[in-house]
């Protein structure tokens, strides 16, 4: 069977997008010059801008000219521009206007505003369009039947800018143009409109509600992978009275001036729910596809989802960032998106490599120059080139190059943080589930801050915390700090049960959306002791 109008409505897409699919096909064969076409559409947009004219960046610019003049810089570092739009200055770091600005949104709490354009937004589209076009030639089940885009409850509105400037998205679906909007909305199993819904549990069930509706429904596509298992955890609690409600219909319901629809009944449906139980390849078994982060932090947690839904195919995203698209699914690899934005490598190796001079192997930081007026902006994302499409490189994410915890000068890194996480893992033989280092403190009378592993496990082994210790030391500057007494040995404290309801519920109350909660063996922020069910071991466990 299949879904009419989300058939339709997918089948349009698809003939549209069918032209950005060769464009960008074509881009892949010669990357060089599809690079050098999108530095001068950002050259052209930006010209006459403040940040041009201090820079010395004239209108007819090429790649050569920028790279001499403008030098990459961080967020931090482009503040003070960025301080200048927010505040209704016109044309600081590009001649378009900012429409809106786009909180960034991390592991810690979103802290970043992005300048949204009319040249940023048709820079997506140039490599969403492609992907999503691609993703139906490749999978043509998907054309069947509706998707769910993860849509996470928005919390309390962004205040807009001094000058009045909006601050983040009223709908997810404002990344695409009107024609492809139109077509998501009616394409999609849970309307956009429900991450209005006020409080974290009425948008789950909310969402559940739609999700079990969807008959046909063929793809599920979200950020982290652990997202779903989050977002299915109360389904056999609810199971029951939202078959109840799916047999008998729901209301219409307005949510700050928008509605979602009343919803009729479907006592067929409702009786195949009430027999397919919270087992999800029986809920939806149409279902054709997976969309999620495999990379870097998120590989275990998507080798569980596979589990968790077998024999459906997961595919990788992209990098996709707040500020750029790095990279996109397409031909089964993900080659970085070259006619898109401007993008560079910085191996460490003397200067930025460009797309052109990339080889397999070569790893390094992301730099992208984009018409929103970020010019040779560090996004501080550490990728690895894995091979080519064409002549063009394809990458996979290794994690965030600044991700790292300075209390005291100890520059404590999460990769190593996932190192010693898997060490304890493999010498005690702990159970997969919920694990991170914070800092938490103070850890003794006389102040000093310390680190506490947090995990979730029914049993900790004796010499835990004294094991966590000893494998941090093997930080040069961590073990520097402890020896000087500037750091409390590490500690660990029990999470009950498996900790994930808590964890999200307090990550979402810290401001971040609940679809871009991003698993990590490191966080910056404390108070994870006050937000998680548990309790630190005692001396009997190593302390």
């Amino acid at each position: 069977m299949i879904d009419p109008r989300a058939a339709a409505a997918a089948s349009v897409h698809l003939a549209v997008g069918l032209r950005a699919w060769r464009r960008f096909r074509a881009a892949l064969a010669d990357p060089r010059a599809a690079q050098a076409e999108a530095l001068r559409r950002i050259v052209r947009g930006g010209g006459d801008s403040a940040f041009a004219r201090a820079h010395g960046v004239p209108p007819g610019a090429g790649v050569e000219v920028v790279l001499r003049v403008v030098p990459p810089r961080t967020y931090d570092e482009l503040r003070p521009w960025i301080e200048r739009a927010a505040a209704g200055e016109p044309r600081v770091l590009s001649a378009a206007p900012v429409l809106r600005f786009q909180p960034s949104s991390g592991s810690a709490a979103a802290s970043k505003l992005v300048p949204w354009t009319a040249p940023l937004a048709a820079e997506l589209r140039r490599a969403i369009s492609p992907w999503l076009a691609d993703m139906a030639l490749r999978h043509p089940r998907l054309l069947g039947g509706p998707a769910y885009w993860s849509v996470s409850p928005a919390g309390p509105p962004p205040p807009a800018t001094a000058s009045g400037i909006p601050v983040g998205f009223e709908d997810d679906a404002e990344y695409l143009g009107p024609l492809a909007r139109r077509l998501a909305r009616w394409a999609m199993a849970v309307p956009s409109a429900v991450r209005h819904l006020p409080e974290v549990e009425t948008w789950r069930r909310r969402t559940l509600l739609h999700l079990l509706r969807a008959r046909e429904l063929r793809l599920l596509s979200f950020w982290s992978p652990s997202f779903l298992p989050v977002l299915l955890s109360p389904l056999g609690a609810l199971l029951p009275a939202l078959a109840a409600e799916i047999a008998a219909g729901s209301p219409s319901l307005v949510l700050g001036g928008r509605c979602l629809p009343a919803l009729p009944p479907d006592p067929r449906r409702a009786a195949e729910v009430l027999r397919a139980g919270t087992e999800p390849r029986r809920l939806w078994p149409r279902l054709a596809l997976l969309s999620c982060w495999t990379d870097g932090p998120s590989a275990a947690e998507a080798t569980r989802l596979g589990e968790l839904l077998p024999g459906v195919p997961l595919e990788p995203k992209g990098l996709i960032t707040t500020e750029a698209v790095v990279s996109i699914p397409f031909g089964g690899a993900r080659p970085l998106a070259v006619d898109s934005h401007f993008l560079e490598i910085d191996t460490g190796s003397g200067a930025p490599r460009l797309v052109h001079q990339l080889r397999e192997g070569d790893r390094g930081a992301v730099i992208v120059t984009t018409g929103g007026g970020l010019w040779r902006y560090r996004l501080q994302d550490q990728v690895e080139v894995t091979g080519f499409l064409g002549r063009t490189p394809t990458i996979r994410f290794l994690g965030k190059e600044d991700h790292v915890s300075d209390l005291v000068g100890e520059k404590l890194h999460a990769g190593h943080a996932a190192e010693v996480i898997a060490r304890l893992r493999r010498e005690f033989s702990l159970a997969d589930g919920l694990a991170f280092l914070a800092p938490d403190g103070p850890h003794r009378p006389g102040g000093q801050p310390g680190y506490t592993l947090f995990l979730a496990a029914e049993a900790q082994p004796a010499r835990l915390a004294e094991r966590l210790e000893i494998l941090l030391r093997e930080n040069f500057h961590y073990a520097h700090a402890a020896r000087l007494g500037q750091l409390a040995p590490a500690r660990v404290y029990r999470v009950e049960g498996d900790g994930l309801g808590p964890f999200y519920a307090a990550c979402t109350a810290r401001g971040q959306r609940l679809g871009d909660v991003k698993p990590s063996p490191l966080r910056r922020d404390g108070g994870w002791a006050g937000a998680l069910p548990g309790s630190y071991l005692g001396p009997e466990c190593g302390r």
